[in-house]
This record gives C-alpha cells, structure tokens and sequence, in this order.
C-alpha cells in the first residue's frame, strides 16, 4: 500500500484556500464560513469512502472505517482546522489530512482492519476564537460542560454555545455524544 503523495498535496492546497487574511499564513476561526467550507469538503471526501459520518451537537467530526470486529474499541487519528491568526497551512490539516489519506489508500486495497478506524476533526482546538484550547476534545471526553461553552466568548462577546447554534447545532445535547472509555 502506498500513499498518494499529489493527492495529499491538492487536499491541503484546496483546504488553504479558505482563509480570512490575506498576506502571510491562514486565519480560520472555528463556526466561520471558511470553516464550513472545509468541513463540507472533507465530509464529501470521507463520503467518497464509504465512511460512516457523524457530526456532534459542538460540530467535532468523526468519519469510522468499520473493523472486523465490532466489539473492539475504535482507534482514531486527525486533528483539527481551525487556526490561531497567521497560522500555517499544515497545522492541524496535516493530521486531518494524512487520517483521511490512510483510510483512502485503506479502501482503495481493500484492507479491513481488525479494530474501527476513525477520522477525528475537532472544533476549537487551537482556541483562536474562544480562548478555548481543546475545546472540541475537552467537551467531546467530558472534561467540560455545557455550561462551559456558554462562558468561552470571542473578541465580539459572543459564546462558543451561541456560535455552535448559530453554526446549526445543539450544543444541549453534547451529553449524548460523549465519549465513553
């Protein structure tokens, strides 16, 4: 199995397109139309697969390659696309991007793995907008509420709850999305 090096290269060139600065580096701030934009490309490209999708209630992606034994526990890969102000193009997209790479090269062998294999794109991990690092993680594992999102506001005084309904989700109903050890 191999990895196809161009493919990688126009995914992560595409991806850098959407950018809110001009000049030096990327700005993408989580629950922006830039993000969207990324979000939408990158489930298109996991649909492409085969992967079953699923978006949380705070917009944490997980696309799953199914194992052949679904009693094990999924092992995940990727990362996340918003950046900090002036970011580099590979930061986080990188990790993204090589997940999805591997679970294409994956597909395109027909290699089933023993364990579920999941693409992991969290929200808010670089904290740029909200002064929220980990935010997609920390809410997704239980680290913190609700009620947290509700107290993480951006430079326009507005929450990251408020943000992810505006976005389109329920933020409410992020206990029911949890993960479990």
């Amino acid at each position: 199995m191999k990895t196809n090096l161009e493919r990688i290269r126009n995914d992560i060139q595409y991806i850098s397109k959407f950018n809110t600065t001009s000049g030096d580096g990327t700005t993408r701030f989580s629950y922006t139309e830039e993000d969207k934009k990324v979000r939408e490309y990158l489930i298109k490209e996991m649909e492409k697969i085969g992967l079953n999708i699923t978006v949380d209630p705070i917009g944490n992606i997980r696309g799953k390659m199914e194992g052949k034994d679904s009693s094990l526990p999924s092992v995940m890969a990727g990362s996340h696309i918003d950046t900090v102000e002036h970011g580099g193009n590979f930061d986080g997209v990188a990790g993204v991007i090589s997940a999805l790479e591997a679970l294409r090269v994956m597909q395109e062998n027909n290699f089933k793995p023993e364990h579920s294999l999941e693409i992991i794109v969290f929200v808010e991990e670089e904290g740029p907008n909200f002064k929220f690092p980990l935010g997609g993680s920390r809410i997704m594992t239980g680290a913190y509420s609700v009620e947290d999102l509700k107290n993480q506001v951006n430079s326009d005084g507005v929450s990251m709850y408020d943000a992810a309904e505006k976005f389109g989700l329920n933020p409410d109903d992020m206990k029911n999305y949890v993960v479990k050890k």
